[in-house]
């Protein structure tokens, strides 16, 4: 689907919330899928059409929170979770049926734990998409220099690196819902 410049204005909503990055997920699922819900950030000047959820903020929420929140719908916890609810797609309906932690940003800054999902959630959406989203790598509290940053931007896609990121991920979130098996 191509949109024109000249029509752009037409379609795109009046208050701009394209402009900055938003969670989306993936609508069409199936709770026989290896994995039901898939999330990601949009990149900025992004609009994005059928199939995929993307959320409209009424309040701005940031960047922080918005990593935690991806953390949490790409855990196995997770997708556990919502895999009840979920037969072909994965509406608000189902989320709203799933325990989600919602700590305010300063909590999230503030605790080490959640501090080190998001910003192994940062690396794994900058390794899938570098050329949108290697500014998170350099957001003030994750505190990588650029040296880090260049060995990471560097890294391939398949490197353990980032499997050992998703893994711990998954452990920090099954120890927020207090499973320890």
């Amino acid at each position: 689907l191509w949109i024109y410049k000249e029509d752009l204005e037409n379609i795109l909503t009046k208050d701009e919330q394209y402009q900055s990055e938003r969670i989306l997920y993936r609508d069409i699922a199936s709770n026989t899928n290896e994995r039901t819900m898939i999330s990601t950030l949009s990149p900025k000047n992004c609009y994005c059409v059928n199939s995929m959820y993307i959320n409209c903020e009424k309040t701005p929420i940031s960047i922080y929170k918005k990593l935690f929140i991806i953390s949490i719908f790409n855990s196995f916890v997770f997708d556990f979770m919502i895999r009840r609810f979920v037969n072909i797609h994965v509406q608000k309906s189902c989320l709203y049926q799933c325990s989600i932690p919602q700590p305010e940003e300063k909590e999230i800054l503030s605790n080490s734990l959640y501090l080190n999902l998001i910003k192994n959630t940062s690396l794994l959406i900058v390794k899938n998409d570098p050329e949108n989203f290697k500014y998170l790598l350099y957001l003030e509290h994750f505190e990588f220099n650029k040296e880090k940053v260049d060995k990471i931007l560097n890294l391939n896609v398949e490197d353990e690196f980032f499997k050992e990121k998703e893994n711990e991920n998954n452990f920090i979130v099954a120890s927020l819902y207090s499973l320890t098996k």
